[in-house]
């Protein structure tokens, strides 16, 4: 019996720099990605004239391309109390040597009159041979309404427990008082 094993030699293909892997993306498939990805993608000039908007756009908010024929410090659909710092961000972001933005949140008003808390990223491109903005704004509304939830969730629950007559008490692991409601104070 042959105890010697028969080894097989794997050889794994040289590792692809990222920059030949970027090029077997094409622009159709690149196209495909950001038409069908849930995020809201804009591009706009540094006049703030908008070149593109991919269809979660009109998906999100009901609004088209063509409904943005307007001037930027008109934009009825930035929430009026916004506007200002939105504007304000924008154009500090445009005049900074930053490529990509701090997170921007504002609300948005959509075309049913519905609100909606939008977070943004802003990214410096070049677009068709032109200087351009590429926002990435995500529709974080179901997000903060369920932080607001868990806040007054909270708050109900801590009025009940300092206004108990009981003892409420958390005892650590270590057994030390993690916590005590003020009625114990009472019976003691």
């Amino acid at each position: 019996m042959n105890s010697k094993k028969k080894t097989v030699k794997q050889t794994r293909p040289p590792r692809k720099k990222a920059s030949v892997i970027n090029n077997v993306v094409d622009d159709a498939t690149y196209k495909t990605l950001i038409e069908s990805i849930s995020d809201i993608i804009l591009i706009e000039d540094y006049n703030r004239k908008i070149l593109y908007a991919n269809p979660a756009l009109e998906r999100q908010t009901g609004y088209t391309l063509d409904d943005y024929n307007f001037p930027p410090e008109n934009n009825p659909f930035i929430h009026p109390e916004d506007h200002g710092f939105v504007i304000k961000f924008i154009l500090r972001f445009i005049e900074s040597a930053e490529v990509h933005s701090d997170i921007l949140e504002n609300r948005f008003i959509d075309k049913f009159g519905m609100i909606h808390n939008h977070s943004s990223v802003l990214t410096k491109i070049r677009f068709s041979g032109v200087d351009a903005i590429q926002y990435v704004v995500r529709d974080i509304t179901a997000q903060k309404r369920s932080a607001e939830a868990l806040r007054r969730s909270q708050q109900r629950f801590e009025a009940v427990v300092n206004n108990i007559s009981e003892v409420i008490a958390i005892i650590g692991g270590d057994g030390l008082i993690a916590y005590q409601s003020p009625s114990t104070m009472d019976v003691l």
